[in-house]
């Protein structure tokens, strides 16, 4: 959503930027982040 990308559909745009909207997370989510960023399959950038 950061970056602008045309692979999120408007639908899912308007839900992330809905303040009302509540948003889940699993875990397992988290662990998969960190291991394709440990590969260097991931980029993130922090602000």
């Amino acid at each position: 959503m950061l970056d602008d990308n045309i692979a999120l559909s408007k639908t899912a745009r308007k839900i992330l930027e809905d303040s009302t909207t509540q948003l889940y997370l699993s875990i397992v989510s988290l662990w998969e982040i960190t291991i394709k960023q440990s590969l260097g399959k991931l980029q993130l950038e922090y602000s």
